[in-house]
């Protein structure tokens, strides 16, 4: 049967696109199909708005205690890693503000079932939000290296110049990144406009991905093990040391979560056709990524 062979389905897709039909047009024909077989609506949005609620209100609490346990008030003064941490603060409500927009585009909900406009809006709000994830991922690394900096200043030569190392790689990837995820497309605009038969082209999506991921990655386990050594040698209470504890913990869930993504993209490489609901895990685990870091990040 037509209905529930993925083959098929595959093969009159491109019979469709390769007989000069639109974008539009295809679409039509994918929900007349979807309709006549009865496949259900599908819509993820719900589980996007859960995590949303729960993760950002947390990790926005964090960084208020941290500001206040550090105010020259009631704690030790503001520090450079301090003034790093309230800077991420502007993409990650630039985060969940997109985030939300993409969600009331589409995202989570089969292409097929969106209008035009609406797969255009969630293209563009997709491709606004991942502008807002780098500065808030290698911003927290970066004040991590400054906190370290910051606490142990008598420190040997090594292990400062370590965490000066770090935190310039850090800042110069974060550029790269940056650089790279805003100009993806030419022009910009197209990487949303191109269902409309717009003029343009994008970078190898998949390798610019993929080479974020694994830096990403690499980066979070540098910059959690790189304390150990100075940890090992403090004297500590049991509170103490179970803070450091959990966040160490908070820190490894955040590298999970990375590679979590990163099998995700590699399992779905040049696979992906239906980008509304093939995007919703990698929206889904850009903003826990996000808001997980901020959470490790103010936990010291």
């Amino acid at each position: 049967c037509i209905c529930y062979n993925k083959e098929l389905q595959a093969a009159l897709g491109t019979c469709v696109l390769s007989s000069g039909c639109s974008i539009a047009d295809a679409l039509v024909s994918q929900r007349v199909q979807a309709e006549t077989c009865g496949f259900p609506v599908r819509d993820r949005s719900d589980t996007f708005r859960i995590t949303q609620s729960v993760l950002f209100p947390l990790a926005t609490l964090t960084v208020c205690l941290r500001m206040l346990s550090r105010s020259p008030m009631s704690g030790a003064g503001f520090g450079w890693d301090d003034w790093v941490v309230l800077l991420c603060v502007l993409p990650m409500t630039g985060l969940i503000v997109t985030s939300y927009m993409e969600v009331d585009s589409g995202l989570g909900q089969d292409i097929y079932r969106l209008s035009i406009p609406m797969i255009k809006h969630c293209l563009m709000y997709f491709y606004i939000g991942n502008t807002f994830y780098s500065p808030v991922i290698f911003g927290t690394k970066i004040s991590f290296c400054l906190l370290y900096l910051r606490i142990w200043r008598d420190a040997g030569l090594a292990f400062r110049r370590a965490c000066q190392v770090t935190a310039v790689v850090l800042g110069m990837a974060l550029i790269s990144f940056e650089f790279s995820t805003i100009f993806i497309c030419t022009p910009p605009s197209y990487a949303w406009n191109a269902l409309t038969g717009a003029k343009g082209h994008c970078i190898q999506r998949d390798a610019q991905l993929f080479t974020n991921s694994a830096f990403n990655i690499a980066a979070d386990f540098v910059v959690l093990l790189l304390p150990i050594p100075k940890f090992l040698h403090l004297t500590m209470s049991r509170g103490k040391k179970a803070g450091v504890l959990v966040t160490f913990l908070v820190g490894f869930a955040v590298t999970a979560v990375s590679i979590t993504q990163l099998v995700y993209l590699v399992r779905n490489v040049g696979k992906i056709s239906n980008p509304t609901w093939d995007y919703f895990p990698i929206g889904l685990w850009r903003c826990t990524e996000v808001y997980l870091s901020m959470i490790c990040c103010c936990l010291p």
